[in-house]
């Protein structure tokens, strides 16, 4: 039995637990006679989403979905999607359990009714900040870094200052004079 000292902890380790049942083909996803079966679910969001329903659509595919994929970011969403279509959890309550954010269980929901299993396994919002260097300053950077054997960051740091008239953190030259080296 595992053991939470925070709240956050119990929430994932419900999940864990949860996820441990759907994943295993010898036992049933949940215990009988705790969990209806139904074709699908339809919960009210959090009131920032404005009563809004929400149903999962095909949660027939989704178990089997779950045992087959490989990648655990998509299996997280798989099987949070099972878990919000056949347990009594309320919406806020399941997202909860698994450590995710309503909005990003809002857009799993969305993007596999729209799309199925290619819908939750892509993501078009890669994230992060945008590159300070173009690609054609990396190249361009890359041919000026051969002219000399050994560099340090500050001087890097001043070249791409000098040449591109960007202002480039110590961590990030670092990066790059290690990607540069490879």
């Amino acid at each position: 039995m595992i053991r939470a000292t925070s709240y956050s902890q119990w929430a994932r380790c419900l999940a864990m637990s949860l996820l441990k049942h759907i994943i295993s083909p010898t036992l049933p996803p949940f215990p009988r006679g705790k969990s209806p079966a139904r074709s699908s679910r339809a919960y009210r969001l959090s009131p920032n989403m404005l009563g809004e329903a929400v149903k999962v659509s095909r949660p027939e595919t989704i178990p089997k979905l779950v045992q087959t994929e490989q990648d655990p970011s998509v299996k997280l969403r798989l099987a949070f999607l099972h878990v919000f279509n056949n347990s009594k959890l309320s919406f806020e309550e399941c997202c909860q359990s698994f450590g995710i954010a309503t909005s990003t269980a809002y857009a799993w929901i969305q993007r596999w009714n729209e799309f199925g299993i290619t819908g939750i396994r892509s993501s078009d919002n890669v994230g992060g900040r945008p590159a300070k260097l173009s690609d054609e300053n990396l190249k361009a950077l890359k041919s000026f870094l051969k002219s000399k054997e050994h560099w340090t960051t500050k001087e890097v740091i001043l070249l791409i200052k000098e040449k591109f008239s960007i202002d480039i953190s110590h961590d990030r030259v670092s990066v790059i004079l290690k990607k540069n080296s490879e």
